[in-house]
């Protein structure tokens, strides 16, 4: 921007859990905040949170919740997209480093191998819903 380089946004991908690097929230907000201070909008993109590596079901809600509930809470935060519908079509189910491979129920989707809602789903709407 100082430069005048035309960006009018960024997109930030959501996969929380290894492989990728951990975050903490505080660290989440204060890049959200850096970015829309100069202005641009931000996007969460490709958001998903597994639990292959040992994070409990309530853990999953609680992230699930604070990641959308970050991006509502930012007028500047235009949007939010998911990494897959159901744990059944996964891509966890076939990156077996994880250790996910053949128990779906430490998938990151909102819906379960049988489209049925996770608890993580109840996050995701409870902060769409400012609670």
């Amino acid at each position: 921007k100082d430069r005048g380089v035309p960006i009018d946004g960024v997109g930030m991908q959501m996969h929380y859990g290894k492989p990728n690097d951990p975050f903490t929230m505080s660290e989440l907000k204060t890049n959200l905040k850096r970015l829309t201070d100069l202005g641009l909008e931000v996007v969460f993109s490709e958001m998903d949170v597994h639990r292959c590596s040992g994070m409990t079901e309530a853990e999953q809600v609680t992230m699930y919740h604070d990641l959308v509930a970050a991006c509502v809470n930012e007028p500047l935060c235009r949007a939010l997209t998911f990494w897959g519908i159901t744990d059944k079509y996964s891509w966890l189910n076939s990156y077996s480093p994880l250790g996910c491979t053949g128990s779906t129920k430490a998938l990151g989707d909102l819906w379960d191998d049988n489209f049925k809602k996770k608890p993580a789903y109840t996050g995701v709407l409870s902060a769409l819903l400012g609670s």
